[in-house]
């Protein structure tokens, strides 16, 4: 009893382990794999020394994304996997954790089959969405166990969570990068704000070009925008500009240049919330 306690310790203790690395800056790979190095490392698991990670490739097919001690042949044949095909793919088709033991007609990958060995496959899910599949390689003849199953469900529901967040800060990533591209070619100023500190989170190149001022001069004072508006606008500007905390204003303006030039903007604003 107190041994199971142990293991169920460590259990936890990996697990979190898993989930604290997605605070981390590295691609799904990386992640992978290092998930694969503390699955192996655990007690259930600590004589085995082959296990895969795949993820999806597109609704039909599964990617071999991480592997430990696969050999090239088993890595090639073994890359992409069809929904049905040998034992990782019935698992991604059916949703449910497949076992196999030595039984060469459950394998269609030959190599696996010969090798006379065995494996769990588990699908990795978000609620009833399969984002991919756990492998687990066995020893000659292992029996299936219930509570190793039951281990591995619960890491492949982690890993769940973990390709989930890195798909959505992937995706995020792409996003704000289409957004850059896009806010540093146009020529108008485009702003974010953080209205409960009033700090610029983000202004455009052409903040320079109108204001003829830096980016960084706006980063480092949120208001030093207001300088240069005509004395005769100004007031109306900055009053008007409080409305922003409960609707969006459109404001008509002039700034007076250090030269004497006279700029006329048109400055539209909006709330976001969250």
């Amino acid at each position: 009893f107190e041994n199971q306690k142990e293991d169920d310790r460590k259990v936890r203790s990996a697990l979190n382990t898993m989930l604290s690395m997605t605070l981390e800056d590295k691609p799904l790979k990386n992640f992978l794999d290092e998930a694969l190095a503390l699955i192996l490392s655990l007690p259930f698991f600590k004589n085995l020394s082959k296990a895969a990670i795949f993820t999806i490739k597109d609704e039909n097919t599964l990617e071999l994304t991480s592997h430990v001690n696969f050999e090239e042949e088993h890595f090639i044949k073994c890359q992409f996997v069809k929904k049905g095909f040998c034992m990782c793919g019935i698992s991604f088709e059916t949703k449910e954790v497949q076992f196999a033991c030595c039984n060469e007609n459950q394998y269609e990958v030959d190599l696996i089959a010969k090798q006379n060995i065995g494996n769990y496959n588990v699908p990795i899910k978000n609620k009833d969405k399969v984002l991919g599949v756990l492998s687990v390689y066995l020893q000659k003849h292992h029996p299936k166990d219930e509570r190793e199953i039951d281990v591995l469900k619960t890491i492949a529901n982690t890993l769940g969570i973990i390709i989930l967040r890195k798909i959505n800060q992937e995706a995020l990533k792409q996003s704000e990068s289409r957004f850059r591209e896009l806010a540093e070619t146009i020529k108008e100023i485009f702003e974010i704000i953080d209205f409960k500190t009033k700090r610029v989170l983000y202004v455009s190149p052409a903040y320079e070009d109108i204001y003829e001022k830096t980016c960084q001069s706006l980063y480092d004072d949120e208001e030093s925008w207001q300088e240069l508006i005509h004395p005769e606008d100004k007031g109306r500007v900055i009053k008007e500009y409080q409305q922003l905390r409960n609707e969006g204003v459109t404001l008509e303006f002039r700034l007076l240049m250090p030269d004497g030039r006279i700029k006329w903007l048109q400055n539209s604003t909006f709330p976001i919330y969250e």
